[in-house]
């Protein structure tokens, strides 16, 4: 509808409408833009403003002087009241002076904004943030305090901070809410994690460094009803949002670049938009979310209650996004280098399902009450078919262990029975039911890192040795009790382990010895974790888990569960993973997987309440899909990390130690654990 129209409609519904157009990348195409907005006002009406986003200023220096002439041509009066940011390295001048750091007008209705700040024009509150955010050059130990200085073309939380501080100075004489508009250069980093994961690594990459954290830090606190944006030169709408407790619904808009000497004129990007809009200040109490919206993309991810918490968190999510990133690239790499041996190694594969062989007539039922009897449980299970025998499994104290294997007779007894996993119901308990799968072909690698038979392994790092299993330190903890439990021999997970047998029990003990230590002894909580993600360099995975002793929260606000519930819950969305809790004592990892050795996964474990039996265990697992599935193979160790607030240890090769550093906490730790263990022996 023409703007000329509109407004006499608005006056006569007694309406106070704005009517504004924002546009992208002008990159110093000055006499192109006007001679647009000309002829778009010449059919349309008169608009109120024009706001530009992104880069204003040409790239190159040497332009600047024919945008200043092409300004001054019509006696410096523009055809619009323009207000623009920048973020070329141009603008570093303007945003460093005093003079001009808080704005200054370059010809009659052209103004810069200046480097940050909130100011209200024809009724509008707009939000504006110049140049590139710093966080993508330092990390947060280096992103400075609120009194840093501008440098160069990049912003600092000195800016965001001023923002913040317009915002709050303006609520003090109104109590509505929002901001109309934010201009800014990048895009608000996660603001659509759909669109983002759906582009290719090289897009993805990109993407992460044009967006900012310090701008994801704002949105939520400042509820700005349009966001635009125009580095990255695409145009990009995401479905409106709600931010927590705003009355309205925000929008996301990122615009290309104008065609012209940097952009080529075929360009069918969007660059450009006209907008109606009633001020806040003039709107209803609320908008009428008549349209399709989502929550808030940082309501779970970045929540803290002040900017300062914001800032932070909105840093660990870059960080989080940007190792994602560095993995993937690796693991593409891998993927390469895999192909090309195995075009030179046809027969060299990884574990798939013909490594293990399907009992076509025994079959492994759990979910049961312990205290359901045997009897009651074979009598329950004849339904199906002929039963030649029940396995029992019993453990130290005389006890069912929680499963059993049925043998029919039969094998489509067997098949009825897998059949109805998840919905035969036992005295009300529902079982899990599924084939007796056993390891049939164990691919050897002497090139694995864990094999106790390969002649290159690390043994100093070794603190316990038992016959089936070893405990050592890594390479680079995360905390001094940081331990490893591996095989001797090439087992990918736990679940590969022979279920109920000696080999079993074997590293069921050693891992509780290691627990017992950390909990008991060193008065520690933990984070105890287990991987079967598959990794394309190794021919085959061998299990390592993993246990890492973590300084109890004393009088914290946030105990270790809560903590660790909230990175679950935000990486639910970075891995689109789901995470399920444990919550039945007595099931165990292969019950909660449905006995299923083949299926990929990461499991985690928390000390819970205190309880007279002892710490209890909360416990999570999540399957991982597909190799598509981007899920955090340093995940576990990315938990630890921000749990300690020491995100400088994501990299282990930053906590690395001297050979000999590494022999005393190997010897410290053998010599503890060797006499827990024979005092408890002792008491037998």
């Amino acid at each position: 509808m023409e703007a000329a129209k509109v407004r006499v409609q608005a006056q006569a519904l007694n309406l106070s409408l704005d009517y504004s157009i924002v546009v992208g990348n002008v990159n110093g195409e000055v006499k192109k833009l006007y001679s647009l907005i000309e002829s778009i006002q010449s059919k349309k009406g008169k608009f109120d403003a024009l706001f530009c986003a992104g880069r204003f200023f040409p790239p190159k220096s040497e332009e600047l002087e024919e945008l200043y002439q092409e300004v001054m041509k019509k006696g410096g009066q523009t055809p619009i009241p323009t207000h623009f940011i920048d973020s070329t390295p141009l603008i570093a001048p303007f945003m460093n002076s005093e003079k001009t750091k808080n704005g200054f007008d370059m010809a009659k209705g052209l103004s810069f904004l200046g480097r940050s700040g909130l100011k209200v024009i024809s009724g509008l509150r707009v939000a504006y943030i110049s140049g590139i955010d710093f966080d993508v050059l330092a990390g947060p130990e280096t992103q400075g305090s609120a009194e840093q200085q501008y440098i160069g073309s990049y912003f600092t939380k000195a800016d965001v901070t001023k923002v913040m501080n317009d915002y709050e100075a303006l609520l003090k004489s109104s109590q509505r809410e929002g901001v109309d508009i934010l201009l800014a250069s990048q895009w608000p980093l996660g603001i659509d994690t759909d669109y983002f994961n759906s582009l290719p690594l090289k897009d993805q990459k990109e993407t992460l460094q044009n967006s900012s954290s310090s701008l994801a830090a704002l949105i939520d606190l400042m509820k700005p009803r349009y966001i635009y944006s125009s580095n990255s030169d695409i145009h990009h709408k995401r479905l409106p949002f709600l931010s927590p407790a705003s009355k309205h619904l925000s929008r996301f808009i990122s615009l290309g670049s104008l065609p012209g000497k940097h952009k080529p004129e075929s360009s069918k990007t969007v660059y450009i938009q006209a907008i109606e809009i009633e001020p806040l200040t003039a709107m209803a109490i609320e908008d009428k979310f008549d349209c399709e919206y989502t929550p808030s993309p940082y309501f779970e991810s970045i929540t803290g209650e002040s900017l300062d918490q914001r800032l932070n968190q909105a840093l660990e999510l870059r960080l989080t996004l940007g190792q994602k990133i560095v993995q993937l690239e690796d693991q593409e790499a891998a993927n390469k280098r895999k192909s090309l041996e195995e075009q030179k190694h046809p027969s060299i594969t990884g574990l798939d399902e013909s490594t293990y062989r399907k009992e076509e007539r025994i079959i492994y039922v759990t979910g049961f009450d312990r205290k359901t009897s045997f009897v009651d449980l074979e009598h329950f299970m004849k339904q199906y078919g002929d039963i030649v025998q029940v396995q029992k499994k019993i453990d130290e104290k005389g006890r069912g262990k929680g499963f059993v294997f049925v043998e029919y007779k039969e094998r489509e007894s067997a098949e009825r029975a897998v059949e109805e996993s998840g919905r035969a119901n036992l005295m009300g308990n529902r079982l899990t039911i599924n084939y007796k799968i056993s390891k049939i072909k164990v691919v050897e690698d002497r090139d694995c890192w864990f094999c106790l038979d390969n002649p290159k392994i690390e043994r100093h790092l070794i603190f316990q040795q038992r016959p089936n299993f070893y405990a050592a330190l890594p390479k680079g903890p995360v905390t001094d009790e940081h331990f490893l439990i591996v095989p001797n021999k090439h087992i990918a997970h736990t679940l590969e382990l022979e279920v109920g047998d000696a080999i079993e029990e074997e590293y069921l003990k050693l891992k509780q010895d290691l627990v017992d230590y950390i909990v008991q002894e060193r008065q520690m909580d933990y984070l105890l974790f287990e991987r079967n993600i598959p990794f394309n360099f190794q021919k085959a995975a061998h299990m390592n888990v993993q246990l890492i002793g973590l300084p109890t929260q004393g009088s914290l606000s946030l105990t270790l569960e809560d903590r660790v519930r909230k990175l679950l819950a935000t990486s639910e969305h970075q891995f689109n993973s789901k995470f399920l809790e444990i919550t039945d004592r007595e099931m165990d990892l292969r019950a909660a997987l449905g006995n299923d050795p083949t299926k990929h996964f990461f499991y985690l474990e928390i000390p819970g309440m205190k309880t007279a039996r002892g710490r209890q265990r909360v416990r999570f697992v999540t399957t991982i899909e597909g190799q598509q599935n981007r899920f955090d193979m340093q995940f576990g160790r990315v938990m630890a990390c921000h749990i300690l607030n020491q995100r400088e240890k994501l990299n282990w090769k930053n906590c690395s130690l001297e050979r000999d550093q590494e022999e005393q906490l190997a010897q410290k730790f053998k010599a503890a654990i060797d006499k827990r263990v024979a005092a408890a022996k002792s008491q037998e």
